[in-house]
């Protein structure tokens, strides 16, 4: 029983965590729009200074060169996003091809046990007649904690289960 599913209709993965679409991802990419200007606003500076005889003082040098460093570490900051949330979004698209839509109960188990990480969570769920309990994978710490899984802690919720990628994908 596989389903058409829009990629948007999806919340969380348990592998990768957080998905993002939409709106979203188009913020990142004005992001990076935005935060690669400053370099390329630094050249014409420098173009028309030199041009127009300008004085460049201390202050302005350092001013420049202060702001193209915050803006390159943003910038790398941004592509680091879309290169991850892209990645996240094919592997996304992939579990798609073979989901079967259901609904589960999903609980905590760092609260059940120490040796689990904080806020990862268990899917528990049954198709055709089979019982499945699938943990979430604990997500990067670059990433951050999934605080949003609390939220879900304790419901039952709309998932897709993908058996060729052991992936539950939690719907909006």
């Amino acid at each position: 029983m596989v389903m058409e599913i829009n990629v948007d209709e999806i919340l969380y993965s348990f592998k990768y965590g957080k998905v993002i679409t939409g709106k979203k991802m188009i913020l990142l990419y004005i992001g990076m729009v935005v935060f690669s200007l400053m370099p390329i606003a630094t050249i014409c500076f420098l173009i028309t200074a030199a041009a127009t005889e300008i004085e460049i003082t201390q202050t302005i040098v350092w001013g420049l060169v202060g702001g193209n460093i915050l803006s390159l570490v943003f910038l790398v900051i941004f592509v680091f996003l879309v290169v991850h949330y892209k990645r996240v979004l094919r592997y996304v698209v992939s579990c798609l091809d073979d989901a079967v839509k259901t609904e589960g109960y999903i609980e905590r188990l760092d609260l059940k046990s120490p040796k689990y990480q904080p806020y990862q969570i268990q899917a528990s769920f049954t198709i055709n007649g089979k019982d499945y309990k699938i943990n979430s994978t604990p997500i990067s710490p670059v990433l951050g904690v999934p605080k949003y899984y609390e939220r879900l802690a304790g419901k039952k919720v709309p998932l897709l289960y993908s058996k060729n990628f052991n992936e539950v994908l939690i719907l909006k």
